[in-house]
């Protein structure tokens, strides 16, 4: 094969709000019908395959029916309507790392189902570049110190 690989990340994906949301006042697990009270996040420049709200597991398996959401064109439009609203989100923890750092996000507890985000670099044995070389090193510093799950 021509192509090669390496893993740079692996990151588990979560339910999320800004740390002045009413759910982030809980001590624990938040309950599931608490949720049915606020919209969410669909990021409208994602894959159409990724959900925008997380899988339940338990016996409660769908507790969230005809929910509400607003559709965001970026990541960024995203960030921004968690931070300034009573909205929720769910996706990849690492993309938000220096909000969560920063206390700006939280983490609501639920049992949801386990789903992670990988992030490979991958490129042709073939290819000889120095530019590529470089910008591979940039990536591989950069996720040295993310934690793999």
């Amino acid at each position: 094969t021509l192509l090669t690989g390496n893993l740079l990340a692996k990151g588990e994906w979560c339910v999320f709000c800004s740390a002045g949301h009413p759910l982030a006042s809980y001590d624990g697990h938040v309950p599931l019908g608490a949720l049915k009270s606020y919209n969410w996040v669909k990021n409208g420049a994602t894959p159409a395959m990724a959900p925008f709200v997380p899988g339940f597991t338990g016996r409660n398996k769908n507790p969230l029916t005809n929910i509400g959401y607003v559709t965001d064109a970026s990541q960024q439009m995203a960030l921004e309507l968690i931070l300034n609203s009573d909205l929720l989100g769910y996706g990849p923890r690492l993309t938000l790392d220096r909000e969560f750092s920063h206390g700006e996000i939280v983490e609501l507890d639920l049992p949801i189902t386990k789903r992670y985000i990988t992030i490979m670099e991958i490129r042709r044995r073939d290819v000889l570049s120095t530019v590529l070389d470089r910008t591979f090193s940039i990536a591989e510093d950069f996720f040295q110190n993310q934690a793999l799950v």
